[in-house]
């Protein structure tokens, strides 16, 4: 049996997406179906197929194939391998260049030898417009949770509150946000409105005092 190198990624935001287990499982039948042994199984988790060089797991294949250490790369559809079109493209002449199979569990033999010179530009194009979709149904989704007012994750800032999922206004702490912006509008320093408002007997979300480091914040989150 040939050695094989598998490739499989998933984006943290591709929750539609197949699991890596299953596309382990898909990419180790196509290779004993084509008589490959995978001698090596590289794996980008939670990393996007917008750029190649931000992917270890993809580097890692790519210097295989330059160095002729496999016969064949396994993946389990070619838009793990990149969401770029130029880039797949590349990579595709990549492994013709090194004469090393390109295989995907949903689609086969990409390359082949009678396939249409037009094919590698579809599916680049294809592989690239489908990240674009994600892109837009996460904004629009991102866009939907903020009109309904929902947290959109991450920290709580300084003046708001989470309520049934719901982020709402936290008038204790509102005032604090007032009276700091009344101070920086009157020209303190952040130091010296740190140590205003504790005279006055504020007490920030945590701790006994505000320090200048929760001031900037305070005043970049309401900016």
């Amino acid at each position: 049996m040939k050695p094989a190198v598998a490739y499989l990624r998933i984006s943290k935001n591709e929750s539609r997406s197949v699991s890596l287990d299953y596309q382990k499982a898909g990419v180790e039948r196509v290779a004993i179906a084509h008589d490959y042994k995978i001698i090596d199984v590289q794996i980008d988790n939670g990393i996007s197929g917008k750029a190649m060089a931000n992917r270890p797991g993809i580097q890692n294949v790519m210097n295989m194939v330059n160095s002729k250490s496999v016969h064949a790369v396994i993946c389990y559809k070619s838009d793990r391998i990149s969401r770029n079109g130029i880039e797949s493209i590349m990579f595709e002449s990549l492994l013709n260049s090194k004469n090393v199979v390109y295989l995907s569990v949903s689609e086969g033999i990409i390359g082949d030898i009678n396939e249409d010179p037009l094919m590698p530009w579809l599916r680049g194009g294809l592989n690239q417009r489908e990240r674009l979709i994600i892109s837009m149904r996460t904004k629009a989704a991102l866009n939907r949770k903020r009109e309904r007012g929902e947290r959109l994750g991450g920290g709580i800032r300084y003046g708001q509150s989470v309520i049934n999922g719901h982020l709402v206004q936290n008038t204790p702490e509102m005032a604090i946000v007032t009276r700091i912006k009344e101070l920086n509008s009157l020209g303190y320093p952040t130091r010296k409105i740190a140590e205003i408002v504790n005279s006055e007997g504020f007490k920030p979300r945590r701790g006994q005092h505000f320090r200048q480091t929760q001031i900037i914040r305070i005043l970049k989150a309401v900016a």
